[in-house]
């Protein structure tokens, strides 16, 4: 039986037939089904096409090399379980440092095209994408608003929670943040909680304009850890900036 004809492919979640095509560079080649899989840990991409073994999903390749015979290889075409992969990526992504993932993701970084940042930044950032990433191609893309603000503002969120109300504790928010001597995470909660409570209003109503404001986006790593990575004067500079966001709802 010829192997291309055994061949199934379907992308975004997903089963491919892996056929003698895929290995010679064909639509959907192993370098593409692997894009952002940490190199060391590819052996277990290999296994996705095998059985299970129990419960066991997570091998050595010293376990891989244990287990494999040649009683239990079939002449068919194997299945490749495309989000099995993305399981096994994202798993190692997340049992890696940011300093062993960095080396790893500024190739990634760097087709992007985005500015320059300092080493120990990134790293910063890595660790607040590593439980939200699958692979270093998706970390790379979701670290746009750490590396730059070109981005888009998110119509909807900016539609839903620019509202009047908000406008004049938008100073507010400025002026506290640019006035605070001691700038973190646990500062800014009790500020934002602070407010919130004094000014009776929920503080996912206060904290999500400024999510927009600061990432362009309405679901991003926690909002005060955000901001203590992106530094005072960059946020200071970025709520500044989306104040022109008030007008458009008029």
């Amino acid at each position: 039986m010829h192997q291309e004809g055994n061949r199934q492919e379907k992308h975004d979640g997903q089963i491919v037939r892996i056929s003698q095509k895929a290995h010679q560079g064909g639509p959907r080649t192993f370098n593409q089904i692997f894009l952002g899989l940490p190199v060391g840990e590819r052996h277990n991409g290999y296994d996705a096409v095998e059985k299970r073994y129990g419960d066991q999903e997570i091998f050595s390749i010293q376990e891989l090399i244990g287990k494999f015979s040649l009683e239990n290889v079939s002449a068919s075409a194997s299945v490749f379980d495309t989000e099995k992969l993305r399981w096994l990526n994202g798993y190692y992504i997340r049992q890696k440092s940011p300093d062993e993932l960095l080396p790893l993701l500024k190739p990634f970084l760097n087709k992007l095209n985005y500015p320059q940042k300092p080493d120990e930044y990134i790293k910063k950032a890595i660790a607040t994408l590593q439980p939200r990433c699958a692979t270093l191609e998706e970390m790379a893309e979701a670290m746009k608003f750490y590396m730059t603000d070109n981005f888009e503002y998110d119509g909807k969120g900016v539609k839903k929670f620019f509202t009047d109300q908000l406008r004049p504790l938008w100073r507010i928010i400025i002026n506290e943040i640019n006035s605070m001597s001691h700038f973190d995470e646990e500062k800014l909660e009790a500020f934002f909680r602070s407010l919130a409570e004094e000014k009776g209003i929920k503080l996912r109503n206060l904290a999500q304009p400024v999510r927009i404001a600061l990432t362009g986006k309405t679901a991003s790593p926690g909002l005060f850890e955000v901001m203590d990575i992106l530094g005072k004067e960059e946020v200071v500079r970025r709520l500044e900036r989306a104040y022109c966001l008030f007008d458009q709802q008029g």
